[in-house]
């Protein structure tokens, strides 16, 4: 998406800026998170029982609900990792780098559906300034409303594309976090492409299905099962890999030493080589004067 002569000098002195009042802002704002009374408390929680195996919806008094679906639980165990200011910190660095991606992929699809519109940059800059409420709203919470619009961005730009599996992925994900974004699996089922739409199938049954899959894995033996799966896909992934393509390249190669040995064949019949040629001038000279 983005050019390789997108990182200019001015550009990479912004975004060292943006870093430098970024973290230290992050650090102060997360290490004041506790449990109760927080958005970011509730997700680390949420994930800590999943990761656990203790029961999703049994939300101690204090803790903001209602409770996230499991497929979120599954996703927020990823904070339960580390401990909730650390969690917190890192959650408000990722919403604050979030916010240039959600204007980059606002203005690609913009420019994709409205080619012909003004390019310039004031009229981004003021969309940009209007919806900052939104962004500062959403790190001042620590909440998780800024990756929803990012997956959301994402399955638009997918569509877009004609990556239909990825919109519907992106789209599946969004809604199995946050129940809002599921206007977006509808129009994408009733105004969509039929791709489209068959593409919702599997990715609604993956939404069920993983966080399943995570309870049924032992909690102490999750991680090591997971990275086992891992594994094993990429195995299965590099042989489809190698069978996909080695297998031309060898047909290929016996195909064409076949054709050059049967050209060879061809040519050492039609012009003899050099003994060849004295062996059979030799009988002939010898028969004529014989």
């Amino acid at each position: 998406m983005l050019r390789r002569d997108f990182w200019t000098r001015r550009r990479v002195l912004l975004t060292l800026g943006y870093l430098l009042v970024l973290v230290p802002w992050s650090v102060i704002r997360g290490s004041r998170e506790t449990v109760t009374h927080s958005d970011v408390g509730a997700f680390w929680l949420e994930g800590q029982y999943f990761l656990t195996g203790q029961p999703l919806f049994d939300l101690p008094p204090g803790v903001r609900g209602p409770a996230y679906p499991p497929f979120a639980g599954m996703v927020f165990q990823l904070l339960a990792l580390f401990p909730l200011k650390v969690s917190a910190v890192l959650l408000c660095i990722l919403n604050g780098l979030l916010i240039p991606v959600a204007v980059v992929l606002t203005k690609s699809i913009f420019d994709t559906l409205h080619p012909e519109r003004n390019r310039a940059t004031w009229p981004l800059a003021v969309a940009v300034v209007l919806s900052l409420q939104f962004f500062l709203n959403n790190m001042n919470l620590i909440s998780v409303n800024e990756i929803i619009l990012v997956l959301c961005l994402l399955g638009i730009r997918a569509y877009l594309d004609g990556r239909d599996w990825g919109a519907a992925a992106a789209f599946v994900a969004a809604a199995a976090i946050k129940l809002v974004p599921a206007t977006l699996v509808v129009w994408l089922i009733v105004r969509g492409r039929r791709r489209a739409a068959l593409a919702v199938v599997p990715a609604v049954a993956g939404a069920f299905l993983l966080p399943l899959a995570f309870f049924w894995i032992g909690p102490m033996r999750r991680w090591r099962s997971l990275m086992w799966i891992a594994l094993s896909a990429y195995t299965i992934w590099l042989g489809l890999q190698i069978f996909t393509w080695w297998p031309p390249y060898v047909f290929g190669a016996r195909i064409g030493r076949a054709c050059m040995g049967a050209r060879s064949r061809k040519r050492r019949r039609s012009f003899p080589d050099r003994e060849t040629i004295c062996r059979r001038t030799a009988c002939t000279w010898s028969y004529r004067f014989s």
